[in-house]
């Protein structure tokens, strides 16, 4: 760290992030130093200034000098009451015997007029330093620095006007498609239960209308209101989830009519089915063979086997269709019926209709 001596002042060097001064508490010096260093900082802690940037040292060192040799800040007042500054008060150039400075927005005759009055630009403060040995001229040059400054300032607050209005509006239009997007995914859901969802890409039928299931949201209990807002009925307490959605397309359509008439077709052969197993069994022919008659079994019902119960039907050989219950179920009736123990049956004439509907083929 190189560290600096100007009389009472002391200047460290702090290399990229600037450099610190450090002198005795000195109200002139203070005032002088916030206006040639505009960003300056004083640390209460440490009891130094701090000036950033990386010409802040060498600036630092040239204010320290100034100020030890006894050369402070011109006097404003005694410049404005000269016939030299002819009373002009510019708040875009701070006049110095040692250096000057001009903050404006960018301009390009303002740049030229700085490099011509021997300036160097401080990228870090943003500001044209310009060496006091040109001081006079400087000040002749304030009025018009004065005015090109105040148009480059209108259009540079134009400027960000601009782009904070663009901004704007970009961020709506943002918002505004994020909302239209989030009501058309709203508009594109309902709600299943949890135990009942499609999967993805299942298409499936809403209110008549054919659908594809593109994702499923997160579950969540169903509350007393949701059936009015368009859940499922008595679904209260129960696990849910939103099914979204698009229309189906042509081929999706296909295939779903496909499937729906295949299943239209099983249920129409099972309730055919049904009901022929049901035309046995209804019969009052049940004729006394001390056994299970023989032939061919074309149905058989044993969803209920481990419990005892069993049910079949038979086609003999001499062309009766025999419905059989066998119930060895706990508190059935035990005992020796017309088709054996704990068997009866009933039948009926074998048609073929009858036959087929119970193979399942009608």
């Amino acid at each position: 760290m190189t560290i600096s001596k100007f009389g009472d002042i002391t200047v460290r060097d702090l290399g990229s992030d600037g450099a610190t001064l450090e002198f005795p508490k000195n109200a002139e010096w203070a005032d002088d130093l916030k206006v040639s260093f505009p960003k300056v900082r004083w640390a209460p802690t440490t009891r130094v200034w701090g000036i950033p940037g990386k010409l802040g040292y060498k600036r630092a060192c040239q204010w320290a000098e100034r100020i030890a040799s006894g050369n402070g800040v011109v006097d404003r007042q005694k410049l404005i009451d000269s016939a030299a500054f002819d009373g002009l008060v510019s708040k875009y150039v701070r006049l110095g015997t040692a250096q000057s400075i001009v903050r404006t927005a960018y301009d390009e005759e303002i740049v030229a007029i700085c490099r011509k009055l021997g300036g160097a630009f401080d990228r870090d403060e943003k500001i044209w330093v310009i060496p006091g040995a040109n001081l006079a001229a400087l000040i002749q040059a304030t009025p018009g620095i004065d005015r090109l400054a105040a148009a480059a300032s209108a259009r540079d607050s134009a400027r960000k006007a601009a782009r904070k209005a663009e901004a704007q509006a970009i961020e709506a239009a943002a918002r505004q498609e994020q909302d239209e997007h989030l009501a058309r995914v709203r508009a594109h859901r309902y709600v299943v239960l949890a135990s009942k969802a499609p999967v993805v890409g299942a298409t499936v039928r809403l209110y008549g209308n054919p659908v594809t299931v593109e994702s499923l949201g997160k579950l969540f209990r169903a509350d007393d209101e949701l059936s009015s807002r368009g859940g499922p009925i008595g679904a209260e307490g129960e696990w849910v989830r939103y099914a979204y959605y698009r229309d189906a397309t042509a081929a999706e359509m296909a295939v779903l009519e496909a499937t729906e008439t295949k299943r239209a077709e099983a249920a129409r052969i099972a309730r055919a089915q049904a009901e022929a197993i049901h035309t046995v069994a209804a019969s009052a022919d049940a004729p006394e063979l001390g056994h299970a008659p023989e032939g061919e079994v074309i149905w058989r019902d044993d969803r209920h086997a481990v419990t005892g119960y069993r049910r079949w039907v038979v086609l003999t050989a001499d062309g009766w269709l025999w419905h059989i219950t066998y119930d060895g179920s706990d508190g059935a009736m035990w005992g020796d019926y017309n088709c054996g123990y704990n068997s009866q049956g009933t039948r009926v004439p074998a048609r073929d209709d009858l036959v087929a509907a119970i193979r399942g083929q009608a």
